[in-house]
């Protein structure tokens, strides 16, 4: 008995460490200048880090993130999934971080926008598409938050954007839920929204590791140009 339930965990542990690992078997191709159209949740969502939610079966995923540093548009050593989806008062996220030592991610309760050196998730957001400023949006692994004011010129963490966000660690990595509020949010008066973004991702260990789904290249100056399309977004 002891012996199976032994060779059990060897392969809980082994299919966790399988899933936190991109298939490499064939070359790696960034997401360059993706799209990506989003529905409204079928039900409401918790933000309770659970992402167990009926609301997230209609969630569109963002997937094949491309490590930005200190690797260049190369393929991670970790798979990540956010999960997107709105109603008429909130964009809901979330994030699925996988990584194969647990043990190894960085996490501590502590004040608004001091997670900087933990593992985090997020988006960075340009609501006009004008490459003019953006929304960087983030959460560490138990949902404390991190916020910043993008431009070309700097990034301003005074800046605070209502949010709610919880995340929890697991044996496969952690997870992330987040609900922003439109009103917290500055956009065109239209009845279509077309934004641009990229998920994103720290992952620091032997170096501090970036991810991004929108492939973004050290040789373009213009960072958000190089942002997906979210669109799907309709009168809010």
């Amino acid at each position: 008995m002891r012996t199976a339930a032994t060779l059990s965990l060897l392969l809980i542990g082994l299919a966790a460490f399988a899933r936190s690992q991109p298939d490499d078997s064939r070359p790696f191709q960034p997401n360059v200048l993706p799209a990506l159209e989003i529905r409204r949740a079928a039900a409401p969502i918790q933000i309770d880090g659970e992402l167990d939610d009926p609301g997230w079966q209609e969630a569109v995923a963002a997937t094949n993130f491309a490590e930005i540093r200190p690797g260049d548009q190369s393929r991670p050593p970790v798979n990540t999934e956010a999960l997107v989806a709105y109603s008429d008062t909130h964009l809901y996220l979330a994030f699925k971080a996988a990584d194969s030592n647990p043990g190894a991610i960085r996490a501590s309760l502590r004040d608004r926008d001091q997670m900087w050196q933990d593992d985090f998730v997020g988006i960075i957001l340009d609501t006009y598409g004008d490459g003019a400023w953006a929304y960087e949006i983030f959460a560490n692994p138990l949902g404390v938050q991190g916020d910043a004011r993008w431009t070309a010129e700097n990034e301003d963490d005074g800046f605070n954007l209502i949010f709610a966000s919880q995340g929890k660690i697991t044996a496969a990595g952690y997870q992330v839920e987040m609900a922003i509020p439109f009103s917290s949010l500055r956009f065109p008066d239209k009845p279509k929204q077309n934004w641009r973004i990229t998920f994103f991702r720290t992952h620091p260990r032997d170096s501090r590791r970036q991810y991004s789904w929108a492939s973004v290249s050290r040789d373009n100056p213009c960072f958000p140009c190089q942002f997906g399309t979210l669109s799907g977004i309709n009168n809010v």
